[in-house]
This record gives structure tokens, C-alpha cells and sequence, in this order.
């Protein structure tokens, strides 16, 4: 064998093996690249509920062991409706005073009254969680009534009892009318129906009251002085008149305390009832 032809064949030994080295290479190269296919889901069946997903049990919170406290958070209840009766929180044991209210310097306008009858009766429910409020008991046979305004509250309260089917008209008189206002409230401190039209334009604090009811119902009056314009010296007087003779229709006074209000005379407070006449006398 000559030389040459040994060369040769040497070469091609090579090529070869060279070759079959990048086709291997070229197969562990395309298997790297594959990724394996997932595992398929089991089919769904129907009407089967799923099971719900849980947090370990060391990731979820002790829900018993950490109360919520709404005293510490600061929140508060929702305010309750005005229109129902607030419910009184202890017994009525002892009168509680009035707060103080800001003294009235300008004539009252209309606004203002209304503002006024809030804030009185936002008064009212507050001070009737510590005590009841004091009112004077108006006696069936008084007509006339002087007395002045609690200060510096400005307003002063009275109790009246009306038989069913009756009505009674309430008048104030003072050198100063325009700057009184009276207020008809029920047991629980809420206006009646009609018992804030003692307001402007009239400028006449005047105010008629009839019982729709079928039996005998306490009413309160609130004398509303936001000026001071009455005192010791310059009493207002309130007159009465009823449509139902007091010997003919008798009255239980203690319905007067009910609700929000207990008895608790003014110490100011002068009755003035029918005169009675001697025979022989004129």
C-alpha cells in the first residue's frame, strides 16, 4: 500500500469521526431543551364541591385570643333617632339643673328659634341621664302663674295635666313679649304637634293645646327667655284657660311625673286661682 492512499484514508478516518461527534452533540442539545410536559389535572366532576384552599396553621391569626375592643378603637354606637323616645338610662332619683346657655344679646329671628328649641332639647337628653328635670306642677285651679326664667339656662319648665277631649290656651305676658317663646313638649322632651308656633311673625307667645286621647295627658311647658329678659323685678305671668271646669273634672297630679321630668317647684313661682267670695260681701 503506497503512502499516499494511507494519507487518504487517514483523512477520511477523521472527517468521520469528526462528524459522528457533532451529531451526537447535536442530540444532547435538542433533549436539554425539551421540558416535560405537566401532569394533567383529574377531570371534573359534577356537582362535587371543591375543597377550600387553608393557610398553615401557624400563618392564621388567633382570632379568639384577640378580642376586638370597640371602647379602644373609638368608635361609637350610631346616634339614635329623635324621633323615637331616648331611653332613660337610670331612675329619675334626684332634679338636675340646666346647663348654662349663651345669653341672647339681638332681637330672636325665626332661625334662631329653632336652633334654640335644639339646643334646649339636646339639653334636655343629657341632663336627663343623671336626674330627672325639674318642673312646677300647675295646679287645677290656678289661672296665673308669675315666676321668672332659671338663669343663666334661661328657660324654666311647668306641668300640666289635660282631661281627654280638653284644651287649654296658655298666654305669656311681659313688658318684653317678642323675646319669650313657649314650648309644649311630651313626656320624653319632644315638641307636640303645634307646640312650636309660638314664633315670629306673630310675635305673640301664645300657644292652644287640646288632648286628641282618650284619657287624661301630662303636657310641659317650656318658658324660653334667651335674653333674661325676666328676673326678680320683671316677672313674666302666665295665664291660663281651660275649657273644662277643674271642680267638674278632677286631675291626677301625678301623671306629671313621668317620662323625663319630676316635680320640683320654683321657689319663685306665684299661684294665683279663682277669689272666692264670702255671702254678704261684693
Amino acid at each position: 500500500m503506497s503512502k499516499n492512499f494511507q494519507t487518504a484514508l487517514s483523512k477520511v478516518a477523521v472527517s468521520l469521526a469528526m462528524l459522528v461527534s457533532g451529531l451526537v452533540s447535536t442530540a444532547q442539545s435538542r433533549n436539554q431543551g425539551r421540558r416535560e410536559a405537566p401532569p394533567q389535572r383529574p377531570p371534573r366532576v359534577e356537582g362535587a364541591t371543591p375543597r377550600p384552599i387553608r393557610a398553615p396553621e401557624s400563618s392564621m391569626p388567633d382570632r379568639q385570643a384577640r378580642p376586638f375592643d370597640n371602647s379602644r378603637s373609638g368608635r361609637q354606637d350610631a346616634r339614635p333617632d329623635v324621633s323615637r323616645r331616648p331611653p332613660q338610662l337610670q331612675s329619675p332619683d334626684k332634679p338636675v339643673r340646666p346647663r348654662p346657655l349663651p345669653r341672647l344679646k339681638v332681637f330672636p329671628t325665626f332661625y334662631y328659634w329653632d336652633i334654640r328649641y335644639n339646643s334646649i332639647y339636646n339639653d334636655m337628653m343629657f341632663i336627663s341621664r343623671r336626674g330627672y328635670i325639674p318642673v312646677t306642677a300647675i295646679p287645677p285651679d290656678t289661672y296665673e302663674i308669675v315666676d321668672y326664667a332659671e338663669l343663666p339656662a334661661g328657660w324654666r319648665g311647668y306641668g300640666l295635666v289635660v282631661p281627654p277631649g280638653e284644651s287649654v290656651i296658655i298666654n305669656l305676658e311681659h313688658p318684653n313679649r317678642g323675646w319669650f317663646r313657649l314650648i309644649i313638649c311630651d313626656t320624653w322632651g319632644q315638641a307636640v304637634p303645634g307646640g312650636l308656633n309660638s314664633t315670629m311673625p306673630q310675635f305673640e307667645p301664645r300657644l292652644t293645646y287640646k288632648n286628641p286621647g282618650v284619657e287624661a295627658k301630662a303636657i310641659y311647658l317650656i318658658v324660653d327667655d334667651p335674653g333674661w329678659m325676666s328676673n326678680e323685678g320683671s316677672p313674666y305671668t302666665i295665664e291660663i284657660e281651660r275649657s273644662w271646669e277643674p271642680d267638674l273634672v278632677p286631675v291626677n297630679q301625678n301623671l306629671i311625673v313621668s317620662g323625663i321630668w319630676g316635680i320640683d317647684r320654683s321657689i319663685n313661682a306665684k299661684f294665683r286661682g279663682p277669689v272666692l267670695v264670702m255671702p254678704g260681701f261684693k
